[in-house]
């Protein structure tokens, strides 16, 4: 597994899975995607979770599952 990016650390690279919507870019992306992309660094979460669909609730506390075990 990947552990650094250059000379930085894995740890020190903030991966942060937001809202569907980037507020940067006007751009919408899938949870799927997003919680990939967290992969590459240091998973933090930057996403009100009371607005995300109880259906959908079950994949981020996946994520989390994941960062946990790595």
């Amino acid at each position: 597994m990947l552990r650094r990016v250059g000379d930085l650390p894995l740890k020190y690279l903030g991966a942060h899975l937001t809202v569907p919507l980037s507020h940067q870019t006007g751009r919408t992306s899938t949870l799927d995607l997003r919680a990939a992309t967290t992969l590459f660094g240091q998973l933090r979460i930057q996403w009100d979770l009371r607005t995300v669909p109880p259906h959908e609730l079950d994949r981020p506390a996946r994520r989390v599952d994941l960062d946990q075990r790595k």
